[in-house]
């Protein structure tokens, strides 16, 4: 069975999509699916393999709409804390606005864990385009 940590932009531990382990900061994949709401900043999960086995794809679900910002993924094949330069970068930052689902496919991918680190930028930079409107111009 895997299993997946979250990790804030603090460094601290924090509970993701509380199922079956409300009381826990670690939560089981559901069909290989992790559902949270991402906060403003940084939010890690390290996901960890019982197995260093080939993981073809699994789901994030993100439950607040308005985020935009950028996920990277890296693997490893020992256990690593969430901000340690010894993980293993896969391609490069996809960047996202308004998306709920994130299919992450790991095609290929062999290793005993992966770290997906989502960085979503300060709302108050989308609301300031709001307030600022379009302006029409007319001839």
């Amino acid at each position: 069975m895997s299993v997946v940590e979250r990790v804030l932009s603090d460094g601290q531990d924090a509970p993701a999509a509380l199922k079956s382990q409300a009381e826990k900061n670690i939560l089981t994949l559901d069909n290989d699916t992790v559902s949270c709401s991402l906060p403003e900043g940084d939010t890690t999960f390290i996901i960890s393999l019982v197995r260093s086995s080939p993981l073809d794809r699994f789901t994030v679900i993100n439950e607040n709409l308005a985020a935009r910002g950028e996920l990277r993924i890296a693997i490893s094949n020992e256990k690593l804390s969430a901000d340690s330069d010894k993980w293993t970068p896969v391609d490069g930052a996809v960047s996202f606005k308004r998306k709920r689902l994130f299919n992450v496919s790991m095609l290929g991918v062999e290793a005993k864990y992966i770290r997906l680190t989502f960085h979503v930028e300060h709302e108050n930079d989308m609301a300031a385009l709001g307030r600022q409107g379009l302006r029409t111009v007319s001839r």
